[in-house]
């Protein structure tokens, strides 16, 4: 069974539509610029440094466990702000 013929408004309609949509497609989280100190360049969502500085930064590349922050690292932490709510510098005030 043959499609049916598309009308002339039709396919201008289609056509339209796609180019409307090319035109106000806005990107969903914008640029940010590089955490980097000085450093004005933008850098998507997702990334922290640009390209020229990635490099001076590999600790934030890897996952805190790899880094070693694993569970053990994590409950001892718990343990310790639960017993000193407080830092240092508070402390130190009153």
């Amino acid at each position: 069974m043959p499609y049916r013929r598309v009308t002339y408004a039709e396919q201008c309609w289609y056509i339209l539509r796609w180019k409307l949509r090319e035109v106000f497609r806005l990107p969903r989280m914008p640029d940010h610029p590089c955490s980097h100190p000085g450093c004005p360049k933008l850098v998507p969502k997702g990334k922290k440094y640009c390209e020229d500085h990635i490099g001076l930064h590999p600790e934030e590349q890897r996952s805190a466990s790899v880094r070693g922050y694993g569970s053990r690292w994590q409950k001892a932490r718990k343990r310790y702000l639960e017993a000193h709510p407080l830092c240092v510098e508070c402390l130190k005030e009153g």
